[in-house]
């Protein structure tokens, strides 16, 4: 004989829900007063990494199969007072299935107005936070990416854009934005333990330049000590190629006394690099005696001695041919022991980027475009390797 089933009352049904809900609740929070609960499984891995007290998941990443990658793309130039347009990309390894994306974004007040932050509609997102904290030298813009159904994954198995944050910048010079990996994150779809699988490639300089854009011959201020330098780089041969570049001035008698500059050069119709504005040189000694050995390095070449100058308390040019020294690529990680030098680290990198034959050259893969046509591709890596001759090549 069956035994007849006894409907279950909705005090059981409750107390059965609660039982299944109450080992995640505690995650369902967020620093600020944010509570999102959605059928008991939802943005549990995210609401508690605004607080730089709670645990680092990283420890417990998951294997290399799983993974959620950020790039960001930017304009090749931007202007001081024009609005940079920022895009956030989002991608995951196959068969990857995630619950969002939590993010703190730094964007540093001396380059930039308070940032906007809007979601790009087209994807099937919902901006479920979104915050910008005035902190002392920089706006921390938080936000959380999730579904717009909360209780579905988020699969991204193509690049796609999922975010975009505008500022107005208001001085030209170099900048880069930066992530915060302690209070970033992105995790496996209801995974427990929670697992932090986001990978943040938003390392890329940001070249503001002046209003004005400078001619073939920029003039310099004739008040001002400043030197203007001419040089070519390996792979660029057209006009308005922004690069950002480190000018280092040495005393000839003295190696210890030198000058470091940071500025932006942009390209003439030729492909020779002048600086958007004269280089002070109100530092060092400008008796017209003293010799100054001066070299230049970019993001992604060596550093060239360009040749020796003395200086005088008035706008100093170099002899014309400096305009035909040519710096070499392939410097990308310059870091520790690797700067200034292209070694197989070098190599490495490139090669672990290129995964299409040809890609457009976004994010982080603006540094391999060295011949700035807007592409990643064969034809970039051919002239690195050009001058990849033995284990190590050092710079000047």
């Amino acid at each position: 004989m069956t035994k007849q089933q006894r409907p279950i009352s909705y005090l059981e049904l409750g107390q059965v829900i609660t039982s299944r809900l109450a080992p995640n609740l505690s995650h369902l929070f967020l620093a600020g007063g944010l509570i999102f609960i959605v059928a008991g499984l939802t943005i549990i891995f995210m609401l508690t990494r605004l607080d730089t007290t709670s645990q680092d998941l990283r420890s417990q990443a998951s294997q290399v199969e799983h993974q959620a990658r950020l790039t960001m793309q930017i304009p090749a130039s931007i202007t001081a007072g024009d609005t940079l347009p920022i895009t956030l990309f989002l991608q995951t390894t196959p068969n990857t299935q995630i619950d969002g994306t939590q993010l703190a974004i730094s964007v540093p007040k001396q380059f930039f107005m308070t940032p906007t932050v809007e979601l790009v509609e087209e994807t099937n997102l919902n901006l479920a936070y979104s915050t910008i904290t005035d902190n002392s030298d920089a706006y921390l813009v938080k936000v959380i990416i999730i579904s717009q159904s909360a209780n579905q994954p988020v699969m991204a198995p193509q690049s796609i854009p999922i975010l975009k944050i505008s500022a107005k910048t208001i001085k030209s010079g170099q900048t880069r934005l930066s992530i915060d990996n302690d209070l970033s994150m992105a995790t496996l779809f209801h995974s427990q333990p929670v697992q932090n699988i986001l990978m943040a490639d938003l390392d890329t300089n940001i070249v503001i330049g002046d209003a004005v854009s400078p001619s073939p011959t920029p003039t310099a201020d004739p008040q001002l000590p400043s030197l203007m330098i001419s040089f070519k780089l390996q792979g660029a041969s057209r006009a308005d190629i922004a690069t950002p570049a480190q000018i280092t001035l040495t005393n000839q008698a003295d190696s210890q006394q030198n000058h470091q500059v940071q500025t932006s050069f942009v390209s003439n119709s030729a492909g020779v690099f002048w600086p958007t504005k004269p280089i002070p040189v109100d530092q060092l000694n400008l008796d017209g005696q003293t010799q100054y050995q001066v070299a230049v390095k970019t993001n992604a070449s060596l550093r060239k001695n360009l040749g020796s100058v003395k200086l005088t308390a008035t706008p100093n040019q170099v002899p014309s041919g400096w305009q035909n020294q040519e710096l070499i690529v392939g410097d990308f990680v310059q870091n520790g022991d690797n700067f200034n030098k292209i070694d197989i680290s070098d190599i490495g990198l490139m090669f672990s980027r290129y995964n299409q034959l040809s890609v457009e050259a976004l994010g982080e893969l603006l540094l391999f475009d060295v011949n700035y046509d807007g592409y990643f591709d064969i034809s970039d890596i051919a002239i690195v390797l050009s001058n990849y001759t033995q284990l190590e090549i050092d710079g000047d």
